[in-house]
């Protein structure tokens, strides 16, 4: 079970399936208060509604990182272009000078 906050989302995986966070048996053995994360939904509605409540969240979140992805990727793309008909190619030095 993978509780390790993504850095897209800012969540677990578990968190993003169910409302809550996962509760492992090692919290259990090491006595961590998880009363917190287990304050899941009480009924069907209330899950449903958590449910889109975290989706809208998650949507949120990812379209901002998606926006910081692409700025980054833009500094550092270089636009090639290409005439129509031609073919994009690999340019190979040989470093034999001619």
């Amino acid at each position: 079970m993978n509780k390790t906050v993504h850095d897209s989302t800012g969540f677990t995986p578990y968190r993003l399936m169910f409302p809550r966070e996962a509760v492992l048996p090692l919290d259990a053995v090491l006595k961590l208060d998880t009363s917190s994360s287990q304050r899941g939904a009480q009924s069907y509605p209330d899950y449903v509604i958590q449910q889109k409540k975290q989706l809208e969240v998650t949507e949120h979140i990812l379209r901002e990182a998606q926006k910081t992805q692409k700025a980054y990727y833009d500094t550092i793309c270089h636009g090639q272009w290409f005439r129509e008909g031609t073919q994009p190619g690999i340019e190979i030095e040989s470093g034999q000078g001619g």
